[in-house]
């Protein structure tokens, strides 16, 4: 999907990433998202989504990105189903941080 930069607001996934912590829209088919492309965007083309969150890909100072993670049920994610979310975008945050990257291959490119 297309961002909403252009409009001077920042997309779905960029503002987590931009505040540093998880965003959820858990109504997406009800909710009305402060992103004014993304909401009519994502309502367009997920239309059996319920409920989307985006997780900032931190690991020290390198920003990766974000991890979209998105539920056909509409509704909060709920405690444990957020930490199960959270340890999984730490583990992915540390398996895509460049240091690792560079230190899994003898010869300092990716390992896959």
């Amino acid at each position: 999907m297309t961002t909403d930069r252009a409009e001077g607001r920042l997309s779905f996934g960029l503002s987590a990433a931009a505040i540093g912590r998880p965003l959820m829209v858990e109504d997406l088919q009800g909710a009305v998202p402060p992103w004014p492309l993304f909401g009519p965007l994502a309502r367009e083309r997920l239309s059996t989504v319920g409920a989307i969150s985006a997780f900032p890909l931190v690991e020290g100072h390198a920003h990766l990105g974000t991890a979209d993670m998105l539920r056909f049920e509409a509704g909060p994610l709920g405690v444990e189903a957020e930490e199960d979310a959270r340890l999984a975008v730490r583990a992915a945050a540390l398996t895509c941080s460049p240091a690792h990257l560079l230190t899994c291959s003898p010869r300092g490119s990716p390992p896959y």
